[in-house]
């Protein structure tokens, strides 16, 4: 008879032991932390979709292996589409522009300089007083003074064939009595003549364009 009671409260008890269930509403809010947690046990499917935000991410710890890249798109602003323009500017097309490639005589300015000249001006070829100089060779522009009113001017590594020239001075209300004549004496290489109302050459200072 004992036996029979003792085997009969075991499996009453047993029994009433396996009914009992855990569940969600047995736990305390904030009682399972990250030690209670198996590593590497919470799969994709036990996060709810679109629960991961920004800030649960930390800063620059995706790769692109972590990124499907096809699934990414460009932005829609305003100025994106001017990107399949990208061959014209204002709608007008490259060729109706001037291009100052140093190579050619297409009417761009390849280069100037204002020559500050005077009796007193190197007879070899420098940059002193060759003011506010551009060469579109990236070279130097140099001048020299050969004469009374006679100067040499060269734009070094410029091929360029044409230029004109105008007498510099102060502001006044009255235009400059001088001009200047030029002529190529090679390529990049301008001799100019300074002449007065009464066609005596003198020594002024003019500022050259190259084209």
């Amino acid at each position: 008879m004992i036996v029979a009671l003792i085997a009969l409260f075991v499996a009453l008890g047993g029994s009433s032991y396996a009914a009992i269930k855990i569940g969600a509403g047995n736990l305390k809010r904030g009682a399972v932390g990250t030690r209670a947690i198996a590593d590497n046990s919470v799969r994709s499917k036990d996060v709810r979709t679109g629960a991961v935000a920004g800030t649960d991410v930390k800063n620059d710890s995706l790769t692109n292996a972590d990124i499907d890249n096809r699934s990414l798109q460009a932005s829609t602003a305003a100025t994106a589409g001017s990107a399949g323009n990208a061959s014209t500017l204002d709608g007008l097309d490259s060729t109706a522009f001037t291009r100052g490639t140093c190579g050619s005589r297409n009417g761009a300015i390849h280069g100037y300089a204002r020559v500050i000249a005077s009796s007193l001006f190197s007879s070899s070829f420098t940059t002193v007083d060759v003011e506010s100089p551009y060469n579109c060779s990236g070279q130097s522009v140099e001048a020299r003074r050969t004469g009374m009113g006679f100067y040499e001017i060269r734009f070094n590594g410029t091929v360029a064939g044409l230029a004109v020239a105008t007498t510099f001075q102060a502001p006044s209300a009255s235009p400059s009595t001088m001009h200047v004549s030029l002529s190529r004496t090679d390529n990049g290489t301008f001799a100019a003549s300074i002449e007065n109302s009464a066609g005596t050459l003198t020594d002024f200072p003019f500022v050259i364009v190259v084209l």
